[in-house]
């Protein structure tokens, strides 16, 4: 095969096809292999990624190294890491399971599954070498890529502006993830329409010989249409069937890795897919010796996520309506001139993202004489009204429907209006209003509601059931000032009241009012919130607790102190264990029913002193003075899904004293099955105690609040 004379322009267009685009790293380790020059490279979707980093000077070598290492996972789900996200915006992250914005009174509902926020934020990274170049032309080697206009269905060429943001809308696949704005048009993926742009280096761009390499599926069969994602795909690709077999013909060679059984979301076969490109490339070793040769090697380029420390001459922020600059540099933790770490401006990213004040942020480094200039690009969410839903069930209070209303900016700029309310049997609410006030304490004020029904026991016995109810209103001050600790304390005056539901005890009905002072710490990094694998987590508290005489007038307080440690290890891919320790103590007189110290249950976030213990039911113990240690050993034989073996011992004494005499041990122990689902943990629990001969068990469905 003969090319003449001439000195041959070679373009390279690479398609789309999510996982099995990795091939297409195969196919350029065949070109480097044989030190083919490439003069322009096209790409739409996950061809655009590759065909971006391979323009801009990363080599194949690196290419493969940075995409097998990204948390695909993380990206498809759009998960931020747990341990990122502040005390507050950790919260709120754990117990809604539908979000919905309002605009112009309207409920919008989301757009697509993920709104591709951990994609951008990776595309900020790995399109570091080219902060600062918005003329695509003058990369290493000229790139382009494809998108596709979402209110016209235009196919639109992207030459220059953010690399990032390009990227973004050519991967933005229609329903997975959300479209993405650009200079106020809305794009979608770019093999919406054209997966594999051929024609334009062929007809625009002067290239003699245009290498296709081509991942793109065929469309299914009735019989293969069973996932969503597979679904989703059918749908994007009729457009695409059809332009591919105009687009073919301008092609001098297409290399069709045989990858159209992998899925879009295949990232775990990456090693697979990747040597299936290569295999497929190196058959037309014959043409690819004919064609130009480079004239020099290639010099690799940094990769952001490797680099030690770089140094930040300056931060501008672009975008802040809503909220302030300075906001946003304290939500990002950052100073400067300073040193900078990879790690910590991508944990300001998920910090700053968490808070639910932006629908996307990310990046740019700009060289400067000493070090960069850092570019923060911010998107404001498109209303500051937020209405969520969560649902959860247990044992303990049966069903519940978790309804919030969230005001960002209400009255005060970085401010954080909350209402929830539990609809169930057992109905309770909190408003809250925070005002965060970066580097300085946030300032809050909350009222808060509970009713529940609870039964008192004697010797195990069931001898009376209560109806408590109470009312609070507190003020508090919260510093958080690391993504996992927050200490702060708080001034809360709370009206209790309780009615013997039968009359038993001759309770009759019980009604005071109390003034709480209160400090706590707690420091928080598990790096999930259901059968954490790594990190520990401590919460302790000292309160004091004074019963109003009359007016103003209370009664000498009494106090609370109590520390509980949670500790997470991974012994494998499999196992884990997760320990538990707790200590607490009254100080002063004996308290009212409510502040006792209770153990029993399986639940969280119970109400004040009410803390969980194996082989008991909800608030069977009670005393002064509590001690408890343990252990979780769990097993993940596949995938979210858990077989725990759980075993606590303790005691709960009149005195401190009392901990350490002969009196009874109380302990108790189970074993669970476990599944992490959509709707949350699902966990069920078959509990005993060697103090008793009851077989007991709990099950709770869904996250907890």
């Amino acid at each position: 095969m003969s090319f003449g004379q001439k000195q041959l322009k070679v373009g390279l267009a690479l398609s789309g096809g999510g996982a099995k685009g990795m091939a297409h790293i195969g196919v350029l380790r065949a070109l480097e292999e044989h030190n083919v020059n490439i003069d322009y490279i096209s790409g739409t979707s996950m061809g655009a990624v590759v065909g971006a980093m391979y323009s801009i000077g990363y080599s194949v070598d690196q290419i493969e190294v940075y995409l097998k290492n990204v948390d695909w996972d993380a990206l498809l789900e759009n998960t931020l890491p747990r341990n990122h996200l502040s005390v507050l915006d950790r919260e709120s992250a754990e117990r809604y399971l539908l979000d919905f914005e309002v605009v112009d009174d309207k409920i919008l509902a989301p757009d697509a599954f993920n709104k591709g926020q951990y994609m951008l934020k990776e595309l900020s990274f790995l399109t570091f070498p080219a902060h600062g170049e918005t003329d695509f032309s003058k990369f290493k080697i000229p790139f382009l890529c494809v998108a596709t206009d979402l209110v016209s269905g235009e196919e639109v060429i992207f030459e220059e502006g953010e690399l990032s943001g390009a990227l973004r809308a050519s991967l933005a696949f229609p329903s997975m993830f959300s479209p993405f704005k650009i200079k106020g048009r809305k794009y979608v993926d770019g093999g919406v329409v054209n997966n594999l742009p051929i024609a334009i280096l062929k007809e625009n761009k002067g290239m003699d010989f245009v290498i296709a390499s081509n991942v793109q599926g065929r469309l299914y069969t009735e019989e293969e249409l069973v996932s969503v994602i597979q679904i989703l795909e059918q749908v994007s690709s009729y457009t695409n069937a059809i332009a591919y077999k105009a687009q073919k013909e301008k092609a001098s060679l297409i290399i069709n890795s045989p990858v159209l059984n992998y899925s879009l979301t295949a990232y775990d076969q990456a090693d697979t897919i990747l040597k299936l490109g290569y295999i497929e490339a190196i058959k037309y070793e014959d043409i690819f010796k004919k064609l130009p040769q480079k004239k020099e090697e290639r010099d690799t380029v940094i990769d952001l996520r490797k680099e030690k420390t770089f140094y930040v001459n300056s931060v501008e922020v672009d975008g802040v309506n809503q909220t302030t600059a300075r906001f946003v540099k304290s939500k990002m933790r950052l100073k400067k001139p300073t040193e900078y770490t990879p790690k910590k401006l991508n944990v300001g990213l998920d910090r700053l993202y968490g808070s639910n004040y932006y629908s996307h942020l990310y990046f740019d480094l700009i060289p400067a004489d000493t070090g960069y200039n850092l570019l923060l690009k911010l998107k404001e969410r498109q209303s500051s009204m937020t209405l969520r839903a969560g649902l959860h069930y247990d044992d303990d209070f049966g069903i519940g429907i978790l309804a919030n209303v969230t005001l960002r900016n209400a009255l005060l700029a970085n401010s954080r209006f909350t209402m929830d309310v539990v609809l169930s049997e057992n109905i309770r609410g909190k408003i809250a209003y925070v005002y965060d006030r970066g580097f300085i304490p946030a300032l809050g004020v909350q009222i808060a509601f509970n009713r529940f029904g609870t039964k008192i026991y004697d010797n195990r016995e069931a001898i009376t059931s209560l109806t408590y109810q109470d009312f609070s209103v507190a003020a508090f001050l919260m510093s958080t000032f690391s993504n996992n600790y927050s200490i702060g304390g708080g001034i809360k005056y709370e009206n209790v009241n309780y009615l013997e539901d039968f009359q038993t005890l001759g309770i009759g009905r019980f009604n005071n009012n109390y003034l709480h002072t209160y400090v706590f710490l707690d420091f928080d990094n598990f790096n999930r919130k259901y059968k954490p694998s790594k990190g520990f987590k401590l919460k302790s508290e000292f309160r004091t607790i004074s019963r109003q005489k009359e007016g103003t007038q209370f009664f000498d307080a009494s106090s609370v102190v109590y520390a509980k440690y949670d500790q997470a290890v991974k012994l494998n891919d499999k196992l884990g264990i997760n320990t538990t320790l707790l200590i607490a103590g009254t100080i002063g007189p004996d308290l009212d029913l409510p502040y006792n110290i209770y153990f029993g249950g399986l639940g969280e976030n119970y109400n004040n002193f009410i803390f969980p213990f194996l082989g008991y039911r909800y608030m069977e113990l009670f005393g002064r003075t509590g001690a408890m240690g343990r252990l979780d050993f769990y097993i993940e034989p596949a995938k979210n899904h858990f077989i725990t073996a759980k075993a606590n011992i303790g005691k709960l004494e009149p005195t401190i004293d009392g901990l350490f005499n002969e009196s009874i041990l109380l302990d108790g122990y189970g074993i669970s099955y476990g599944y992490n689902s959509p709707f949350g943990p699902l966990e069920f629990t078959l509990i005993a105690s060697t103090n008793h001969s009851a077989i007991l068990s709990y099950l709770s469905l869904g996250f907890w609040f």
